[in-house]
């Protein structure tokens, strides 16, 4: 075995690497004792390869706070006599002080370990469960260091399960590493707390580089990477994963914080029950006993912590074809697990592309983006492709209406209980995405986007935000049929923003249901195949101006509301007798349209209706041309209508 000092920087890149004698790492390390002292050849080498690195940082950035004795303004070592250089004492301190045991200390930054040299020979039929947990020895004694897969196919079995301490990177360069599915664990490397709770007290500072993981459909093997329990600071970047997801998870993250998962690569799912089809690639978990892909053995080892400060960015989720079979991309990304009042925060989802998802009808949870216990998501920026218009939702968020308590955290098979209060979702963005090809024809039941909060109990779920995305495709090839499933639903909620979205087909663009404070604003809408394209029940406050309609069959509809302003909207090309660009019904009170922009040619067509005893109510300065009935208002209803052109 050869130890290495290298400096990891974050483009990744192996520099030239100074080898030094295996006295780099501690007593507890398996390598044999060799010399104890560096040359004065080897330290001069080193320390010529320093100046080489350090020459390309600014006069800020040199000196001896490195370790190193400072070079000129120009980068260069002034005294050319190197022996006598030597003699500084932070390079003794650096390059010759031995420790107590008579070994040269490394830091723990620079220790790079290659598992070849552990007997490791990369040839797929080989177990390296012994190995690796012999590298992973040295590292967690050295204090850290980087676990190197090169040139290969490394595999080991459950349940072999390697677990990771503080300050580990693990960096794969032309490697495929592979985990047989067992009963406990689908991951290859995890990260326990043993005993300990709290946010990283399993392990800090986590990184996976440049890996390869590969499962197997055929016999069972999935792509999992880490089961963490407790873990802080994880970073996964330039990973691929093939046949990657069907039982259990890539990452099982249990009551863990800031953790980046990003330009990865994520290819196929072959879910063994149409109901596994919710699990995620991704799993942000409270910190449970049944909950973990990697379970730990020590009691109070669980205390059912939520997770927290995910980015899960510019990452690709695909299809992959294999054996002549096609399989859909994997489900990203999302929560499913609840401990009662521990709520998951700050989930980012961000930049991702999700091309050919599976059909979700029959999972046990939904979409393709979802959300259960979590106040503060992010869905922001992505692309998602359906490709095969097949039936699923592509963010949703759940209610728990039953789940465990902290106390129950550790037990295996613990029981849930009925909750008095449910726990909903709360601060929901989703903003700046492209959806296409959504829309199924045949299911009216799905719709694109759902947040929801529960109306048994009327509780609401607080801060939604759906504005600027755009909906391509999203119809059938009639799409003046009244088919397929809305793009927005919200129910049971407050506070809520639904602004600047672009639509150019689909049943309708928002249906809401039990909303206070709802803001539907500056909305681009055409081609709806709903009656409506906005339609809503029983909402306080709601406001729908600046939006602009075109190609529609019916336009804004709401019943039961309470306070509502329909305000200097546009309308052009209504298709329908049957519907009105305007409809305000259902015993609604304290409503204002006022500044609306209505033009159709359709004989039989309607401007504004006020109906089903709406009353208090103002019609005032609207320009409506073209239609069969302007404004009307039935006998059981009351408007003040005025200045209408």
């Amino acid at each position: 075995m050869t130890a290495r000092l290298i400096s990891v920087g974050d483009d990744f890149a192996l520099p030239a690497v100074v080898k030094v004698a295996d006295a780099n790492l501690p007593a507890a390390s398996n390598a044999a004792t060799v010399g104890a002292k560096l040359d004065a050849a080897t330290a001069a080498a080193t320390y010529a390869a320093k100046s080489v690195e350090t020459s390309k940082l600014d006069a800020s950035q040199r000196g001896a706070a490195d370790g190193v004795a400072p070079l000129g303004t120009d980068g260069k070592v002034p005294d050319a006599n190197l022996a006598d250089r030597l003699q500084d004492s932070a390079l003794v301190a650096k390059y010759a002080t031995l420790d107590a045991n008579g070994k040269q200390p490394v830091r723990k930054s620079e220790l790079v370990l290659n598992i070849k040299d552990y007997g490791a020979t990369g040839v797929a039929t080989q177990d390296i469960t012994a190995q690796v947990q012999a590298a992973l020895a040295d590292i967690k004694a050295a204090g850290g260091g980087t676990l190197l897969f090169k040139d290969g196919e490394f595999w080991w079995p459950s349940p072999h399960t390697a677990q990771l301490t503080s300050n580990t990177t693990v960096m794969g360069i032309n490697a495929t590493l592979r985990k047989r599915l067992g009963s406990d664990s689908t991951a290859l490397f995890c990260i326990k707390s043993d005993g300990a709770t709290g946010y990283g007290s399993g392990a800090r500072n986590v990184r996976f580089i440049g890996l390869k993981v590969r499962g197997d459909f055929a016999t069972g093997r999935t792509a999992g990477l880490l089961g963490a329990n407790h873990g802080s600071n994880i970073t996964v970047e330039n990973c691929v994963f093939d046949e990657c997801l069907g039982r259990g998870h890539i990452f099982d993250m249990g009551g863990c914080e800031n953790v980046t998962i990003r330009n990865n690569v994520f290819r196929g799912a072959s879910y063994p029950l149409d109901a596994d089809k919710y699990n995620e690639c991704i799993q942000a978990d409270n910190s449970t006993y049944d909950g973990s892909s990697a379970p730990e053995t020590v009691a109070g080892s669980y205390d059912g912590l939520p997770s927290r400060n995910f980015y899960v960015t510019g990452n690709k989720f695909l299809p992959i074809t294999v054996a002549g079979v096609d399989y859909p991309a994997p489900t990203p990304f999302g929560s499913h697990f609840s401990v009662a009042d521990q709520y998951h925060t700050n989930l980012n989802f961000l930049d991702n592309v999700i091309d050919t998802p599976a059909d979700d009808r029959s999972s046990l949870l939904r979409g393709i983006v979802h959300f259960r216990g979590t106040k503060g998501a992010r869905v922001k920026g992505n692309r998602f492709i359906n490709r095969g218009n097949v039936a699923c939702h592509a963010v949703r968020t759940y209610v728990i209406t039953d789940s465990f308590t902290t106390a129950d955290a550790g037990t295996p098979g613990a029981v849930s209980t009925t909750l008095a209060t449910p726990m909903v979702c709360a601060d929901i963005e989703v903003s700046g995405n492209v959806f296409i090809g959504f829309g199924n024809t045949t299911i009216s039941t799905i719709p694109i986007i759902n947040i929801a909060g529960d109306q048994a109990t009327g509780t609401n779920v607080a801060g939604v935000k759906v504005s600027d995305n755009r909906f391509e495709s999203c119809f059938g090839a009639d799409y003046t049929a009244n088919v397929g499933s809305n793009l927005i639903e919200i129910s049971d909620c407050v506070d809520v923003e639904v602004e600047r979205n672009r639509c150019d087909g689909g049943r309708r663009l928002l249906y809401f249901q039990d909303v206070d404070r709802l803001g539907i604003r500056h909305n681009i809408i055409a081609k709806t195949s709903s009656g409506v394209a906005v339609n809503g029940l029983r909402g306080t406050m709601v406001d729908f101006s600046g939006n602009k309609l075109t190609d529609y069959a019916g336009g804004f509809l709401i019943s039961a509301g309470l306070g509502v302003n329909v305000a200097n909207n546009q309308f052009r090309g209504e298709r329908s007798t049957s519907f009105t660009s305007i409809n305000i019904g259902g015993t609604s009170q304290r409503y204002v349209v006022t500044g609306n922009d209505i033009l159709s040619t359709v004989t039989g067509s309607k401007g504004v209706l006020i109906q089903q005893t709406s009353t208090v109510g103002i019609v005032r300065t609207n320009i409506v041309t073209g239609m069969t009935t302007p404004i009307s208002v039935t006998a059981d209803s009351t408007a003040t209508v005025d200045g209408n052109l």
